[in-house]
């Protein structure tokens, strides 16, 4: 793709040099041949000046060296031939622009001492008979021409110069959009995956239990084991559709899903209930106004960690969820029993992903072995965080 563009810029480089050389040696090249049969003499070396010049003004665009040094070979001829100032140098000007945007560092100071050094020599080659012939009225008006030369050059290079350096700072701006869109996307496609993770597990994790507790009643108490099977369908069903909703995130951007937030915690914490964890919640009122990004945040850690509970935990003994709202933040807690003998080893990804959703959100998370109680404590705060996930949603 960067290749076949390439092409594709240099031909356009091309042709426009090819039309501007054209339009240069039929609006120039004219008048100084005119100018050269007027005077008589050098009508041939006008043609190879104006052709000259009009070659590299077409040369510019693309070829900027060579412009410059075809630039100067004609500039040579017109000197040598004893030519006065043509339409055609003109051009001259053009090709200094094209120079001072050259991205070559070389080229560009090229260009740079091409308009002193032509400014010193136009100025000598126009000023020199005056100045042998009548030295003191000849000298303003060759320093005069000196200024306006070196001045008029200088201006040609540094407008190219001025003008590439913004073109290249528009496309850094350019790639430096893209590159934050590409990073909010990946950030997007994390939360995704957080948002998957969290669905999958704590869905299977529920199911499994529930399907564990159908098996050993299927024989007994037929009808609990069909209680039993309505709630896995039911949870099955909920998380096929939460995760087909997360699908339908990675596939189209604009728009967003709806997030459970905490007026789900009752469902959740029943959920973990009908699987054969005791849970025991004790939440207080909450404020009127949460933030959808603390809401989205508080739920998956509750779910992570009582989804860790019903895998890992003692099932005999109730698991303590307790949310406290405080003026600037919120606090919760999930104590959990760990199974006699248990090791925790080192965090998967659903306890990483707590601290990040914790993280994103503007708060912090703990999650650690405290006696024979796994502890989970988080702090997030009731405002939203610049930045945070409550920010970008």
């Amino acid at each position: 793709m960067v290749r076949v563009a390439d092409r594709s810029t240099r031909r356009i480089q091309a042709l426009v040099g090819v039309l501007v050389g054209a339009v240069c040696l039929v609006l120039t090249g004219v008048p100084s041949i005119a100018i050269a049969i007027v005077r008589a003499d050098g009508a041939l070396a006008a043609l190879a000046v104006s052709v000259g010049m009009s070659v590299a003004l077409g040369l510019s665009p693309w070829f900027r060296a060579v412009a410059l040094a075809v630039a100067w070979l004609a500039a040579i001829v017109q000197m040598a031939a004893g030519l006065p100032v043509l339409p055609a140098d003109v051009a001259v000007l053009g090709v200094l622009f094209a120079v001072g945007g050259s991205p070559v560092r070389p080229t560009r100071i090229a260009g740079l001492v091409s308009a002193l050094v032509g400014a010193v020599v136009a100025t000598g080659y126009l000023a020199l008979p005056g100045l042998l012939a009548e030295p003191a009225r000849a000298l303003p008006v060759s320093l005069l021409l000196l200024v306006a030369s070196t001045v008029t050059l200088l201006l040609a290079w540094t407008f190219g110069l001025l003008t590439a350096t913004l073109r290249r700072a528009r496309a850094a701006r350019a790639q430096a959009a893209v590159a934050a869109e590409e990073a909010i996307a990946e950030q997007e496609r994390g939360r995704i995956a957080r948002d998957m993770h969290d669905v999958v597990a704590h869905s299977l994790a529920v199911i499994v239990a529930q399907a564990d507790g159908a098996r050993y009643l299927a024989g007994t108490e037929r009808d609990r084991s069909a209680e039993t099977l309505a709630t896995v369908s039911a949870i099955a069903r909920e998380a096929l559709g939460d995760v087909r909703a997360l699908l339908e995130r990675l596939r189209y951007r604009q728009g967003e899903l709806p997030q459970p937030g905490i007026d789900r915690l009752a469902v959740l914490v029943a959920q973990l209930r009908e699987a054969g964890l005791d849970v025991e919640l004790r939440a207080g009122a909450a404020p009127a106004r949460v933030p959808a990004g603390t809401q989205l945040a508080l739920y998956r850690i509750v779910q992570e960690s009582l989804t860790n509970a019903l895998r890992h935990g003692d099932r005999g003994r109730p698991a303590l969820v307790a949310i406290e709202w405080r003026p600037a933040l919120v606090r919760a807690e999930i104590r959990s029993a760990l199974r006699a003998g248990a090791t925790v080893g080192e965090p998967g990804h659903g306890l990483v992903g707590l601290r990040e959703r914790a993280r994103l959100a503007g708060g912090l998370a703990v999650a650690e072995p405290r006696g024979d109680e796994f502890v989970v404590v988080a702090e997030l705060p009731l405002e939203p965080q610049p930045g945070g996930e409550a920010a970008s949603r």
